[in-house]
C-alpha cells in the first residue's frame, strides 16, 4: 500500500498494511471490469472513491479487528444517469427483538455468523466508471478464481455483539443492552463524573418552544439527540423523554439542553440495564395503548404511546404527536387504540412469516372506557363520527375476532411511561413491568424502603430501584 496515503491518515502501518492487502484481495476477485481509458465512456462521470479506516471494537471495548474498505462518492453521481431507483433494506428493532423472543420461547440455540464485504457481492444494474483508488500502483492485472460465499462468513459466536447492541445469556433467558454504547456516549460528552438521577424526566414536567434562551450553537444538541435516540433500542424508559427532546432540534434552547442533560444524568446511573428476555410456555400477545391528551403545550396535541410484549417479553414500544388536535379524551386515546391496532396488524404479519404463531387472539389494553366501547360496539360512534375513516378500522378487527380490546386501571397501565413524566416509584413500577434492569440485579446486595414523590431523585451510582406489587421499593447496589 502507498505509505503516503497511511502517513496522510496518521495511521501506523503495521496495523493498516493487512487490512488494506485484504480488502484489495477481495476486490481482484470480484467481477470488476479492467482499466479503460476515457474515450469509451466519454460525457459520463467518473465517480470518485476514497479509503476510509477503522477500528472495529467489541462490547469489552478491546480491538477486534483493523478494517480499511475503499467507498465510491456517491454524491457524486446524478439521477437518472448513475442510479434510478434507491433503496436500502434497514432491520426493525422489532424483528430483532420478536427473533430473539421467539428462539428464546422454544429453547433454540443462538450463533451470530458475520458476511465479511457482503455489500461487495451485489450486482449492479447500472454500468458506473469510477476513477484509480488513491494508492494505486499500476500492475498487470492477476487472475483469481472465483469467490466462494464461504470464505467471507466468519467461524458462528456464541455471544455476540451486534449494531451496538450486547446479547448475553443470563440463567432463564437474554439480555439486550448498550453499555458500550452507553459509557463511550457519557465519555464523549464528559459525562462520566456526575451524579446520577432515578428518573430520565421530571414528573409531570412538559417542554415547550418559548422556554429558555436559544443555544449559541446547537451541534451538540442535535447531535447527542441523534445518538439518544439510538439508545432506545434497549433502553425504552428513556423513549418518551427522548421523543420529546428530538423535536426542538431546529432551535433548541438552554431549557431543552439542560433536558437532553438529565437523560445523560439518568444514564448514568443505569449503564448496564437493557431488556431482558425470558422463556414463556405460551407465546401469547398483550399490546398496551395510552395517550396524553393535549400533552403539548405549543399545539396541543395529543402523545400517543403504545408498547407490545410476545410472551411477556417487550418486542416493540414508541411514543409520538398526534397528527392532529382532539376534541375528547375518549377520541385521543381512540385513535392511540387505532394506531397500536395498526402496528399489532404488522407485527402479526411478521409472526405469519417467522412461523411464529400465537396460543389466542391478541389483546389490546386500554385505560379509557370509552375508547374501549367505540372500539367494540359499532353503533356507538355520536362522539367520533368526526374521526377519519382509517381509524375505524379498529373495529372491523374487534368484530372478526383477530383481536380483543379490554380496559384496565391507569395505575397498572405500563404504556403510561411513554406518554408523561412520572414519579420515582410509578417510574420504578412500570419499568420492572418492562423487565428493563441489568443483567444480574438478585445477585446485589438489597436495601428495601418506601420512597415518597417528594423524596429527591439523587441516588448514589450503581443503585437501581425495583417496586414490588404492594408499593415497596427494593434498592439494589
Amino acid at each position: 500500500m502507498d505509505l503516503a496515503l497511511l502517513a496522510q491518515a496518521s495511521m501506523p502501518k503495521s496495523h493498516w498494511d493487512s487490512a488494506f492487502a485484504t480488502t484489495t484481495f477481495i476486490i481482484n476477485r470480484l467481477p470488476t471490469p479492467v482499466l479503460q481509458s476515457k474515450s469509451p465512456f466519454e460525457g459520463r462521470l467518473a465517480i470518485g472513491c476514497k479509503w476510509i479506516f477503522r477500528v472495529k471494537t467489541k462490547a469489552d471495548s478491546s480491538i477486534d479487528k483493523y478494517k480499511a474498505r475503499l467507498v465510491a462518492k456517491g454524491f457524486n453521481q446524478k439521477e437518472g444517469q448513475d442510479y434510478f431507483e434507491t433503496f436500502s433494506p434497514v432491520i426493525k428493532p422489532v424483528t430483532i427483538h420478536t427473533v430473539l423472543t421467539a428462539a428464546v420461547g422454544r429453547r433454540w440455540h443462538i450463533r451470530q455468523l458475520d458476511v465479511n464485504y457482503a455489500f461487495l457481492n451485489g450486482t449492479l444494474a447500472e454500468e458506473v466508471y469510477i476513477t484509480q483508488p488513491p494508492g494505486f500502483q499500476d500492475k498487470s492485472r492477476q487472475m483469481f478464481s472465483p469467490l466462494d460465499i464461504r470464505e467471507l462468513i466468519q467461524q458462528l459466536q456464541k455471544e455476540f455483539y451486534f449494531l451496538g447492541i450486547e446479547v448475553t445469556r443470563i440463567p432463564n433467558g437474554l439480555h439486550l443492552a448498550q453499555t458500550k454504547y452507553t459509557r463511550d456516549l457519557l465519555t464523549c460528552l464528559d459525562f462520566t463524573e456526575v451524579k446520577p438521577l432515578s428518573t430520565p424526566v421530571v414528573a409531570g414536567s412538559k417542554l415547550s418552544k418559548y422556554e429558555g434562551m436559544p443555544l449559541d450553537d446547537s451541534t451538540t444538541y442535535r447531535s447527542t439527540v441523534g445518538a439518544l435516540q439510538y439508545l432506545t433500542l434497549t433502553h425504552p424508559d428513556i423513549q418518551y423523554v427522548v421523543n420529546r427532546t428530538c423535536q426542538f432540534q431546529q432551535a433548541p434552547t438552554d431549557v431543552h439542553w439542560s433536558a437532553v442533560k438529565r437523560i445523560l444524568e439518568y444514564l448514568k446511573g443505569t449503564l448496564a440495564h437493557g431488556i431482558i428476555i425470558h422463556p414463556s410456555s405460551e407465546l401469547g400477545v398483550d399490546v398496551y395503548s395510552d395517550a396524553d391528551w393535549g400533552g403539548c403545550p405549543d399545539d396541543r396535541r395529543s402523545i400517543t404511546s403504545f408498547c407490545a410484549f410476545l410472551g411477556g417479553s417487550l418486542i416493540s414500544w414508541a411514543s409520538k404527536k398526534q397528527t392532529t388536535v382532539a376534541h375528547s379524551s375518549a377520541e385521543v386515546e381512540y385513535r392511540a387504540l387505532a394506531i397500536a391496532a395498526a402496528e399489532l396488524t404488522w407485527i402479526l404479519q411478521l409472526f405469519k412469516e417467522l412461523g411464529v404463531f400465537i396460543s389466542q387472539p391478541p389483546i389490546l389494553w386500554c385505560d379509557n372506557l370509552s375508547a374501549t366501547y367505540i372500539a367494540a360496539n359499532p353503533d356507538f360512534h355520536g362522539r367520533v363520527k368526526h374521526v377519519e375513516l382509517d381509524y375505524h378500522f379498529i373495529r372491523e378487527r374487534v368484530t372478526s375476532g383477530l383481536l380483543q380490546v379490554r380496559f384496565i386501571s391507569t395505575q397498572d397501565q405500563i404504556a403510561d411511561v411513554f406518554t408523561k413524566g412520572l414519579s420515582i416509584s410509578q417510574f420504578c413500577k412500570l419499568l420492572s413491568k418492562l423487565r428493563v434492569s441489568p443483567q444480574t440485579p438478585s445477585l446485589r446486595g438489597n436495601v428495601r424502603h418506601h420512597v415518597s414523590p417528594n423524596d429527591t431523585d439523587k441516588v448514589t451510582e450503581g443503585v437501581t430501584h425495583q417496586v414490588s406489587d404492594d408499593g415497596t421499593v427494593s434498592s439494589t447496589r
